[in-house]
């Protein structure tokens, strides 16, 4: 469960995504690493075929932490980062963003 919360990412609909993931593939009682990854792996393709200007935007909010808006023209491309997903904005002590954490390997 742990591996499953982290790579969620704290977001409740792609937790109850992973674990329905999870308990559909099972084919015995055991849950494995393999089968986790596999998921995850699914769940990462669904997400990864960006065009080369958001990849970009996407790995200076990695790096930096920071949204990266830099003019308001370009608030709905922001604004598609957060409503796929591919962004979280986090908010203990300031606020910060970063790339979903199935994506941030991507990025690295």
């Amino acid at each position: 469960m742990d591996r499953l919360i982290k790579g969620s990412g704290g977001d409740l609909r792609d937790l109850m995504l992973l674990l329905k993931g999870v308990l559909v593939s099972l084919e015995d009682e055991s849950v494995t690493d393999s089968l986790i990854r596999e998921v995850e792996n699914r769940m990462r393709r669904d997400r990864i075929m960006l065009p080369k200007d958001y990849r970009q935007w996407l790995a200076q909010i990695h790096k930096t932490k920071h949204h990266g808006l830099e003019e308001m023209r370009d608030l709905h491309h922001l604004a598609h980062f957060f409503d796929t997903n591919l962004v979280q904005c986090y908010h203990n002590g300031s606020d910060w963003y970063d790339v979903h954490p199935l994506l941030r390997t991507s990025f690295d």
